[in-house]
């Protein structure tokens, strides 16, 4: 600020933390209106980051439909976005001695999961010799003939023409490069919400049904009124990205049939333990039995419209990312058959 008057020195955003404030020496004065812009905790992300990524998930939008269109029509892929990919690829086997998978990654969202917590950005994920099946045979060559990518594993791969298997992957930066070998891939997480337990641990063991020691042990009868309760451990499956989407944005309904289903166990969860009183304890399970369902929703999200339909309330992703129709070869001789 000078003498006269006062000039804007940065059109840039600066992220008001209540700690740094008040980590100066001396405040001379302070701007009434300033509290409601001080933050307790740190930026979550930078804005310059949230407009990168917002551009980023409408090219993967753009990206994902010329990938449908390829699947479902039978044109092969944009000469133009598979030669970039195919270049990506090619800069990074040059200086391989064997062979790797690449692997494509599309950016098609971001979340929050809480207030004040760092973003999560969304892509999907699928081998980049699976989604070669959706383009020309010419494509499929000029891949097996470059550097790094000309094993017999990675030709017979392409060779089987498998549709692309997609999954859903979380990370915790912004990545902009499409194309990653397996052997340097990006730190990455399966979210929790495209997993879901199937069946719970449980049953006894033969030295359980034995051992009768602490209450352990069971008779023959109480075992039959059981279905037999043979020992089990914890069995996962993963959802399709469609029904995870719905997880993500607590639309699925598997969540609330499981905790309505167990009402009378978590009732019979609270117990009278040493002094407690009876009177407490009666409230709670009362309070337990009325209580509604409440999904765990991101706080904050920006998905691409193939994950998410806000005006339905829910996922479309399985009509963009599920397999389709098979793949078919789209060189130009074929091509020329079918219109004749």
């Amino acid at each position: 600020i000078g003498r006269s008057k006062a000039s804007l020195g940065s059109q840039s955003s600066i992220w008001l933390q209540s700690k740094m404030l008040d980590a100066t020496e001396e405040t001379v004065t302070r701007w009434p209106a300033l509290e409601a812009w001080v933050h307790e905790k740190p930026e979550p992300c930078k804005l310059s980051t949230l407009a990168k990524a917002k551009e980023a998930i409408a090219e993967g939008q753009r990206t994902l439909e010329t990938l449908v269109l390829a699947r479902d029509g039978g044109t092969g892929l944009d000469s133009l976005v598979c030669q970039a990919w195919i270049s990506q690829a090619r800069d990074l086997g040059k200086n391989l001695s064997y062979s790797q998978t690449p692997y494509l990654w599309i950016p098609l969202g971001l979340y929050q999961p809480a207030k004040d917590d760092a973003p999560l950005f969304v892509y999907a994920f699928a081998s980049f010799l699976e989604v070669l099946s959706l383009g020309t045979q010419q494509q499929r060559d000029q891949l097996a003939s470059t550097r790094g990518f000309t094993s017999r594993g990675s030709k017979e791969k392409l060779a089987k023409m498998k549709p692309p298997e997609w999954s859903i992957r979380t990370c915790r930066e912004l990545h902009l490069h499409a194309i990653e070998l397996d052997g340097k891939l990006r730190a990455n997480n399966r979210p929790y919400w495209t997993v879901t337990s199937t069946h719970k641990p449980g049953g006894l063991s033969r030295s359980g049904r034995r051992d009768r020691w602490m209450g352990k042990g069971s008779t023959r009868s109480e075992r039959r009124e059981q279905g037999g309760a043979p020992s089990h451990e914890s069995t996962s499956a993963v959802l399709s990205i469609g029904r995870a989407i719905d997880t993500l944005m607590g639309k699925n309904p598997q969540p609330r049939r499981a905790f309505y289903r167990s009402v009378e166990k978590r009732v019979q969860d609270h117990w009278f333990v040493g002094g407690a009183e009876r009177e407490s304890i009666k409230t709670k399970r009362q309070e337990e039995r009325v209580r509604r369902f409440d999904p765990k929703v991101p706080h904050a999200f920006d998905l691409a419209p193939c994950l998410w339909d806000p005006v339905r309330g829910r996922s479309l992703a399985n009509r963009w990312l599920g397999k389709g129709l098979p793949a078919r070869d789209v060189s130009a001789g074929s091509t020329e058959q079918r219109n004749a």
